[in-house]
């Protein structure tokens, strides 16, 4: 669930998915929006909840100074778009062309439009997503790589339990 950020940051955690020899996958339980559509790709498979959206655009900034100055900013928010609709296309199959129509502006996509335009590899439900996902995985990880999974749960799950009550006392 992540309604996006910077363009770099992402591409950082983008190329560290990439480069994890550990298969990643993605589940968006909430919103996958902007940056973290570009983030969600790095993985190999994404999953979605019937309830969910994604939403992508292309980059955006802010600049100040000389006309020659907002050129640059400009040049520079192009060449990430580019990027962006490179990863779109690599994943969906679809055209430049195509990709382009969805950057202008805010484009939003349900978990079905999402599945029949290829950004996501599955759709599970909201009340069993997890369960869903579990057994998807499981087809084709190894016992290590799903215990370190549960492993890492776990520590997410125990440490921010331990941080909210660190909180309430």
């Amino acid at each position: 669930h992540c309604l996006g950020g910077e363009v770099l940051e992402g591409i950082a955690i983008y190329n560290a998915i990439k480069a994890c020899r550990t298969p990643v996958d993605a589940y968006i339980d909430g919103v996958s929006a902007s940056m973290a559509t570009i983030v969600m790709l790095a993985c190999r498979k994404i999953y979605m909840a019937d309830n969910a959206f994604l939403m992508i655009h292309a980059p955006s900034g802010y600049a100040f100074g000389t006309s020659k100055d907002l050129i640059k900013t400009a040049k520079v928010l192009k060449a990430m778009e580019v990027n962006c609709r490179a990863a779109y296309v690599a994943k969906t199959g679809k055209t430049d062309a195509e990709v382009s129509v969805w950057l202008d502006g805010d484009k939003w996509f349900s978990a079905s439009e999402a599945g029949n335009e290829k950004l996501i590899d599955g759709i599970v439900g909201a009340g069993d997503a997890q369960a869903s996902v579990r057994k998807e995985e499981s087809k084709t990880s190894t016992r290590t790589m799903l215990d370190q999974r549960d492993a890492a749960l776990s520590t997410t799950t125990n440490n921010k339990a331990q941080n909210e009550k660190s909180i309430m006392d």
